[in-house]
């Protein structure tokens, strides 16, 4: 398994922690550490672009097509726009949406009062061009897009 297609096994890993926030999960700890899984999955899916620039098991050709592949994306400038506004605090440059993408949390619903069996669901989403998305939504055609192109020779 060449090191991009690890990368992409824990962007995965991340995507399956979004779901079960997405869905519905036992709380057991406080819910800065769900949204800090949110942000993560995106800061590493958008930093696969540059482990599959970077993994010489990968041909010349794949490699150069990283960043192409993302620039005619959306769904994946999307991301690299709320990674590099967290990784930055503000969004200074918009080189990949061309507009500031506003990550906030929706809602949080609780589906059980009680507290040691209260299950949460944390539901996310970007508004971007008067439009509102859904997060994880986003985070899945983000995966597919990365498992298609590296599922490619």
């Amino acid at each position: 398994m060449s090191a991009a297609h690890e990368q992409l096994a824990c962007v995965k890993r991340y995507l399956d922690r979004f779901k079960e926030i997405h869905d519905g999960i036992v709380m057991s700890r406080p819910s800065e550490y769900y949204i800090d899984d949110v942000y993560s999955f995106f800061e590493n899916c958008h930093h696969l672009k540059d482990w599959i620039k970077n993994d010489n098991a990968l041909s010349t050709a794949k490699q150069d097509g990283a960043q192409p592949l993302l620039d005619a994306h959306d769904e994946l400038k999307l991301a690299a726009d709320i990674a590099n506004g967290n990784k930055h605090l503000v969004l200074t440059r918009r080189i990949h949406s061309a507009a500031d993408p506003k990550f906030e949390q929706l809602h949080q619903r609780h589906f059980d009062y009680d507290p040691k069996l209260g299950k949460v669901s944390i539901k996310f989403t970007l508004e971007f061009q008067g439009k509102e998305f859904d997060c994880y939504d986003l985070a899945v055609k983000c995966v597919d897009r990365w498992e298609k192109y590296l599922a490619t020779p």
